[in-house]
């Protein structure tokens, strides 16, 4: 997972992340240093691009969320978007969407999912 997957956009305001295929234990320290990377950019807003993940483990969800808590200490936002359902699911029951801030289609995925629950 090269830094090249470190999107900039043209205002300096958001850094995106986009990681490619399974994210596991082989690739998570590559993961958490694209994402401080994207922080060290400038960019206030990192948002981390799931949709092309095909696979993510226990220690991706760990990486998330001690990245989330260095950015927020080095003044960045993390924003996890497209995240797909296996992913999700496992957030919701470790109570992670409690932590994260993660966006499904144009909303919170913790609304999405107490409208689905409450349907």
């Amino acid at each position: 997972m090269p830094s090249s997957l470190v999107t900039l956009s043209p205002s300096r305001q958001v850094a995106v992340v986009s990681p490619v295929g399974d994210v596991d234990l082989a690739v998570t320290d590559i993961l958490r240093q694209a994402m401080e990377d994207a922080c060290a950019s400038g960019a206030p807003l990192v948002v981390l691009d799931m949709a092309r993940v095909t696979f993510a483990d226990s220690t991706a969800l760990s990486v998330m969320v001690a990245t989330h808590k260095r950015l927020s200490a080095a003044g960045c936002h993390l924003q996890t978007v497209n995240v797909p359902p296996v992913l999700a699911k496992a957030l919701l029951v470790t109570g992670l969407l409690a932590v994260l801030d993660v966006w499904a289609d144009d909303r919170p995925l913790s609304q999405t999912v107490r409208e689905e629950s409450a349907s």
